[in-house]
């Protein structure tokens, strides 16, 4: 997982090299992919410590195995909302629960 400081370094790499309207998109990106990371990580902690498989969550939440491995590993990084309410009802928890991160990373 990239830290804060290790985003602040990148960027300030980044800003030698590049424009800084480029440097400010690079890190947003970035700060966003590390949101997801948390996603990731919170579905992950949530279905494990309620003893469920992928595959239980994925067809309680009605989505693929496809989608919510995807969501599960970081690698979808524009879940639709009613995706995150499914697998969140799925797992038992609320939304905000499980997209607090996200949310904050989309004021920075």
């Amino acid at each position: 997982m990239v830290g804060p400081l290790c985003l602040l370094l990148y960027a300030a790499t980044r800003a030698i090299a590049t424009s800084q309207l480029s440097c400010i998109i690079v890190v947003r990106q970035l700060i966003n992919k590390e949101a997801y990371l948390n996603l990731a990580e919170r579905m992950r902690a949530e279905r494990k410590e309620r003893n469920l498989s992928q595959e239980e969550v994925a067809h309680r939440a009605g989505v693929s195995l496809r989608t919510y491995n995807a969501l599960e590993r970081g690698e979808a990084l524009d879940p639709h909302y009613s995706t995150l309410r499914s697998i969140a009802d799925a797992l038992g928890v609320s939304v905000a629960t499980l997209a607090e991160e996200i949310a904050l990373a989309g004021k920075a």
